[in-house]
């Protein structure tokens, strides 16, 4: 199912692998906190390599993040490419050490045209890698969803409603915290889970109230699939990740957010 007015803010298709020499002990922190690179030159050679890549397929207009000769730090993206095209302007790859992201910003169409920028984005990853690290498998492959919803959608509804009558959770707060609420005033709870998949893959769902993105306010529902083991260094590896990733978080979308389709306006698909 597909909808004319979602309240997409981004997506984004991650990857990230080490890329700064293992000591002992240091793996898990190492993939958790960003460090140092230790050979920024080696970095510099990738971004560049990436950079050709890209502007082989039309993405041209490239961004430093991080100016040339200023200190990197691993899992930060150094460098953005985007294309000159206003159609093609939402559609944008970030590369910095050790991570790789291709994100679509609205108007958003559909996955079904988001996976080719995504795919070609891995196989110009995989082509500039630099010789150290083009076998290194990736830890982590991500797929991200972003959503807003907004008073168009929801009216002023509060967070905690809409948990509840919306979405479909329960809550219900202890009878000390309650008593101790001031009268007219509710709660605004914030809510955040990990749910480990069937798929072995693991999901994180955040929902926060009162969230401001721009120059839009809403509540933000934050969805993340992304992989619990190493995955081989192979466009196909990927890409299986991903497309698994995007089963699960397209059936958690449209099965949470049943009461609001006709508000979002569903489009017949194919």
């Amino acid at each position: 199912m597909q909808f004319d007015k979602p309240p997409l803010l981004e997506l984004v298709a991650e990857l990230k692998w080490l890329t700064v020499p293992s000591g002992p002990g240091q793996l898990a922190l190492q993939r958790t906190m960003p460090q140092p690179i230790l050979a920024p030159s080696v970095q510099e050679e990738f971004f560049s390599a990436f950079g050709k890549e890209s502007a082989l397929s039309g993405w041209t207009a490239s961004e430093r993040l991080a100016p040339s000769g200023f200190p990197l730090l691993s899992y930060v993206p150094a460098l953005r490419v985007r294309s000159f095209k206003d159609t093609e302007s939402q559609m944008i790859y970030q590369v910095g050490p050790g991570i790789f992201s291709a994100h679509a910003l609205p108007p958003y169409k559909n996955w079904e045209s988001f996976r080719p920028f995504a795919e070609r984005g891995l196989e110009h990853l995989l082509k500039a890698r630099v010789s150290g690290e083009r076998e290194s498998e990736f830890f982590s492959v991500t797929l991200r969803y972003m959503d807003l919803f907004t008073p168009e959608l929801v009216g002023d509804m509060p967070v905690g409603r809409f948990l509840t009558e919306v979405l479909g959770f329960s809550l219900s707060l202890p009878a000390v915290l309650n008593e101790q609420i001031r009268q007219g005033e509710t709660a605004a709870p914030t809510l955040s889970l990990l749910l480990p998949l069937e798929s072995g893959l693991k999901m994180r769902l955040s929902i926060v109230g009162s969230s401001i993105v721009g120059d839009k306010k809403g509540i933000l529902m934050d969805t993340a699939v992304s992989t619990q083991r190493a995955v081989v260094s192979s466009r196909d590896a990927v890409l299986a990740v991903w497309e698994n990733a995007h089963s699960t978080i397209r059936k958690t979308f449209v099965g949470l957010t049943t009461k609001l389709h006709s508000e979002m306006i569903p489009i017949a698909e194919g």
